[in-house]
């Protein structure tokens, strides 16, 4: 029987949701990877439930040109997942399977318990991926191209050891928002879910607010009231308590928040437990700066939808569409060029 995409999607969707309160699975992740809270693994069993719908995937399929039975491949891709959301990588293992190609997947150690399970339950319900998903514990070799996300580091490690293969090579981004005269308090009270959502360790967490002159920072803090108990976290806090004192030893101006540390600076990404911020006078002047960042961007957050940047609507930047692709690579075109 041919593999069909939608077939192999849509079981995929009713895994997840039939499993968003799967508190054994989600506990053993947690001992794996202490960030990997119960809340969180939900949220992002749920948000795939959520992004596989049969209007998304149809539309998906149509706007990539896959043919509804997967075209079987000889090629093998190396995946080499990250570890800093949970199963961060496995849009990519969908990619390669839709495209007909085998996978060799290198989970995270921070991540294997999650992907090792989704591995194991699509392969059970769909018995043909038996032969096109292989995990790898060490160094994945004798494939035809690569995947490889980590950070700016390890993508330099990643483009000297696959120089010789295609490779998609992903490295450190961030998000930022734009807040201006036309943002509404629920869009404010929204941004609180791109900005703590997953602790605030993802390349679409908004780590940075443009905003504008005089504005009065306590016309967001007052809406995100709901987070402070991410303090209880202990790898939050030990975060948390980490940098503010720094910036007490320094004498560095900030606003604590209780959960977050707010400063005025213009890098983009900011650790853990702190969020950076900067004023603009001209709309204009703003875009074109961003512009020349767009290498390190992953979403602006902003109700100007014509930014030619991959603008999101507030609260939506770890709700992306299947077509989202991490880096604005489309994933399938270079799959398909292998």
């Amino acid at each position: 029987m041919a593999l069909q995409s939608i077939q192999l999607l849509k079981t995929l969707q009713s895994i997840f949701a039939q499993n968003t309160d799967n508190i054994e699975l989600f506990q053993k992740a947690e001992i794996e990877n202490p960030w990997f809270t119960q809340s969180n693994c939900k949220l992002a069993f749920e948000s795939w439930a959520n992004s596989l719908t049969t209007v998304s995937i149809e539309a998906w399929i149509d706007r990539e040109g896959i043919r509804e039975n997967i075209e079987v491949s000889n090629k093998k891709v190396g995946v080499i997942l990250a570890g800093n959301l949970p199963l961060v990588g496995l849009h990519d293992i969908l990619c390669c399977l839709i495209v007909g190609h085998s996978v060799i997947i290198k989970p995270s150690s921070q991540d294997s318990v999650l992907i090792k399970w989704v591995v194991s339950q699509l392969t059970d319900s769909i018995p043909e991926l038996k032969h096109k998903i292989m995990l790898s514990e060490g160094f994945v070799k004798g494939v035809d191209a690569y995947i490889g996300t980590g950070s700016n580091n390890s993508a330099r490690y990643f483009e000297y050891y696959f120089k010789n293969k295609p490779n998609l090579i992903r490295k450190n981004r961030t998000s930022v928002a734009i807040i201006d005269d036309s943002t509404t308090d629920e869009e404010i009270k929204a941004l609180g879910k791109d900005v703590f959502s997953y602790f605030g360790m993802g390349c679409r967490n908004v780590t940075h607010l443009f905003l504008p002159e005089k504005f009065d920072l306590e016309n967001i803090i007052k809406y995100w009231t709901p987070y402070l108990d991410l303090i209880n976290h202990h790898k939050y806090a030990n975060n948390y308590t980490y940098h503010k004192a720094i910036l007490l030893m320094n004498l560095d101006k900030h606003i604590d928040t209780g959960c977050l540390i707010m400063v005025e600076r213009d890098q983009l990404q900011t650790p853990v437990a702190m969020l950076g911020y900067s004023y603009y006078k001209d709309i204009s002047t703003l875009l074109s700066g961003l512009n020349s960042e767009r290498e390190n961007i992953q979403c602006v957050v902003a109700n100007n939808k014509d930014l030619q940047m991959n603008t999101v609507s507030f609260g939506a930047t770890q709700h992306p569409e299947l077509w989202d692709y991490a880096d604005g690579v489309n994933t399938i075109q270079f799959l398909k060029q292998i």
